[in-house]
């Protein structure tokens, strides 16, 4: 599947390693497991560093999700050109509309922080999604937070939205 961000480290002839926790020398990244959020177990979301979905809110077959995706880039690229490709990631979703999109460091990290709404069938949904580069010693890695609810549950749960991307944790491996 090709998407502008896998574009775009395919031609800088680098790749995305996804990393599990408790990886060695990768960062350690968390969110915080809010009242009413079940973790989803790995299997069922492959790929993914971590889930939490909320299912009191479950509707139409569908319910609440933050997923971390956190990743190893196989060789150093520029985090300024990878943030231009994520920046136009969400544009793929049906009847994107975006409400904001942001750059600023995220704890002195390069980061881009986006959020709007899509739909899927008769499903209105809000979502936000946090990209950070993260450059140590064992490597640069790419983590990021996407949090999306259905529009019809946003008053009932922006504040488990704000929480989850400011409570984004990424420790150093």
């Amino acid at each position: 599947m090709s998407s502008p961000l896998l574009d775009y480290l395919d031609n800088c002839g680098a790749h995305c390693t996804p990393c599990a926790p408790g990886s060695p020398f990768a960062p350690a990244v968390s969110i915080p497991e809010l009242p009413g959020w079940t973790v989803v177990p790995r299997e069922l979301v492959p790929g993914a560093y971590s889930a939490l979905t909320n299912p009191s809110y479950r509707s139409q077959g569908w319910a609440p999700n933050a997923v971390v995706l956190h990743g190893r880039i196989s060789k150093e690229i520029s985090a300024e050109g990878l943030l231009d490709a994520a920046c136009t990631e969400p544009a793929a979703l049906p009847k994107w509309t975006e409400h904001l999109a942001a750059r600023e460091p995220w704890n002195g990290h390069p980061s881009l922080f986006v959020e709007g709404t899509y739909e899927v069938e008769n499903l209105s949904l809000f979502a936000t999604t946090r990209y950070v580069i993260v450059d140590t010693a064992a490597g640069q890695f790419l983590t990021q937070l996407t949090v999306t609810v259905a529009t019809t549950t946003l008053d009932d749960l922006h504040v488990d939205v704000v929480t989850f991307n400011s409570a984004l944790s990424i420790a150093a491996g």
